[in-house]
Formats: structure tokens, C-alpha cells, sequence
């Protein structure tokens, strides 16, 4: 065997011993040195009821959003944001959000959106910056205001979970879009027809 692979399995094997280390370190060793501790925390997956817990959600918005906008047809997407204020006891990181979109009374998704967060520990007590969740499929239609009182316009509701490094989905709830089209402020009525946009 060439020194580079004795070398290579020297490395795995302190590795993995280091791992087992962080991750099953008695917490009278972890407390007394801080720096097991953090490792500790940073490799140990959070159980998802935990991850659920230690999340607020603060100042949600739904409504729709531009995909893209040309001068012969516009796409909105619906969109949920929010910020969150870390209410548990431990720093929130690698946390990552899913949005699935449905229209109401209907199993099968419009769209999603996966988004990772946090890769700056969020401290206990500490609100984030605003968190924006926008669909990748939605409604086409000539124009914004096209949208506007058109009972094609179907309602939409999204759920959104929450996961975090190692742990599995926890189910955050149910929100219902509103039919507010960002960029547009008066209500206006047009009937021209709009379509699903896949």
C-alpha cells in the first residue's frame, strides 16, 4: 500500500473518531469544554418537533408575484414571506423551508419552493431578515390587471414546512394566498381570460 492511500486512511479514521466524539460526548464533557460543545450541537440533527417549537413566524404576507412580465402576457406566482424570531433555547442554522402551492380543494400542487436559510446562526431571541417563498408555476394572463376580479382566478393556499440539518419535515401549517398582485395598488376589473401556466 503507497503512503498516499496509508496517509488518506489515517484521515478517515481520525475523522470518524472525532465524529463519534462530537456526536455522542458525554454533556459533562461537552459543558466543560465549550468547543465539544458547539461541534456537538453543529452535527447533531435537530429532532423536527424541537425545529417546530423554536420557530415564530412574524409579519406574514401572501400574494402574487411577477415570474416575468412581457408585453403581450404576464405570469404572477403566488408568494408567501415572513420573517422568523428563533424562540428556542439553541442557535437556528441550516435551517430550510418548503412551500407547496395548491389551488383550494385540490390534492395536486401548482408549485413549490425550496429555500435554505441561516447559514449565519439565527440566536435565540433574534428575528431574521424577511424570508420570501415564491411558487415556480402560476397563473398567465395578458396583464396584471387582467387578474383582477376574473372568476378563473382560482383561490390558493400554501404549506409550508421546515427542516434542518440531519432532521426530517416538521408541518408548519396552512396559509391562504390573498388576491393582492404586488405592483398593483387600485382594483380594477378586466375579463380578459386567464389560464393555468405550467
Amino acid at each position: 500500500m503507497s503512503i498516499r492511500w496509508t496517509f488518506f486512511i489515517i484521515i478517515v479514521l481520525i475523522c470518524a473518531v472525532l465524529a463519534y466524539l462530537f456526536v455522542f460526548s458525554p454533556p459533562w464533557l461537552t459543558k466543560k469544554v465549550p468547543f465539544l460543545d458547539k461541534i456537538a450541537q453543529f452535527f447533531q440533527p435537530v429532532k423536527p418537533e424541537e425545529l417546530k417549537e423554536s420557530i415564530q413566524l412574524l409579519d406574514i404576507d401572501t400574494y402574487w408575484g411577477e415570474k416575468y412580465v412581457r408585453p403581450w402576457e404576464t405570469v404572477l406566482v403566488p408568494v408567501i414571506s415572513f420573517k422568523v424570531m428563533n424562540v428556542g433555547q439553541k442557535p437556528l442554522q441550516y435551517v430550510s423551508f418548503n412551500a407547496v402551492f395548491r389551488f383550494k380543494g385540490e390534492e395536486q400542487a401548482l408549485g413549490d419552493c425550496y429555500l435554505s436559510t441561516f447559514r449565519k446562526p439565527l440566536q435565540p431571541k433574534q428575528i431574521s431578515e424577511r424570508i420570501v417563498l415564491k411558487s415556480n408555476y402560476g397563473y398567465k394572463a395578458s396583464s396584471k390587471s387582467a387578474f383582477i376580479n376574473n372568476p378563473a382566478w382560482k383561490a390558493t393556499i400554501v404549506d409550508l414546512y421546515v427542516r434542518s440539518k440531519g432532521s426530517g419535515f416538521a408541518y408548519i401549517g396552512r396559509f391562504d394566498i390573498s388576491k393582492k398582485i404586488e405592483g398593483i395598488n387600485l382594483l380594477q376589473e378586466n375579463k380578459v381570460e386567464i389560464a393555468p401556466h405550467y
